[in-house]
């Protein structure tokens, strides 16, 4: 019941970032994109998948000779610390899939070497000092369940979903400016049937 409650909310909330009127400016698109894949990969780690975050199988990972060297120069540089990626085609660009200090990670390249975004994956302990004080204010009787550090644009957001007994929230958050993205009500389903479902607040 969890899972599907969860599948439920991160479908919405990635059918809402990704409304291209939801995007006010081109230079607001990595942001968007990078918030639709660190909501998917948190889904994906609360199923239990073992490749968190991840959105390939391990038979379509790339030769490293068939990456963009530059892709892989950034990624190292970027990246210092990170266990030796797994690396993807997709549309156009690279994916690396990696570990980082104990957190599962991945980034999106361009050919070029740019890197469109970078997602840290973790949890309530991996979060700035601020930005858990400015969550804890908003939502005082909400656990925080999930966390994922996201890097795009040269600028450092904070994609976190959150839990009470009745509501689950997915917020994002950057220098202690704090924006609900989705909020679901669990309500129970009618006619008796057991376990709850979920459904946008208005």
């Amino acid at each position: 019941m969890k899972n599907y409650l969860l599948s439920t909310l991160f479908s919405a909330a990635a059918a809402l970032l990704l409304n291209p009127t939801s995007i006010h400016a081109q230079s607001d698109q990595p942001v968007a994109l990078a918030t639709t894949a660190a909501i998917s990969g948190i889904q994906e780690n609360s199923e239990g998948n073992k490749e968190s975050g991840a959105t390939v199988s391990k038979g379509n990972f790339l030769p490293i000779n068939e990456v963009s060297a530059k892709a892989v120069r950034s990624l190292n540089y970027t990246y210092k610390n990170a266990s030796t990626a797994n690396w993807s085609a997709l549309k156009g660009a690279y994916l690396a899939e990696f570990d980082l200090a104990g957190r599962k990670s991945k980034a999106l390249f361009a050919r070029n070497g740019y890197m469109i975004y970078g997602i840290c994956y973790g949890s309530e302990k991996d979060l700035p000092k601020e930005e858990r004080q400015v969550l804890k204010s908003n939502y005082v009787d909400y656990e925080i369940t999930s966390v994922a550090e996201v890097q795009a644009e040269n600028k450092i957001y904070w994609i976190c979903t959150l839990q009470d007994k009745d509501n689950i929230v997915v917020t994002r958050s950057q220098n202690g400016e704090l924006e609900e993205l989705e909020h679901m009500v669990k309500r129970m389903e009618p006619k008796g049937k057991k376990g709850k479902v979920i459904i946008p607040k208005q």
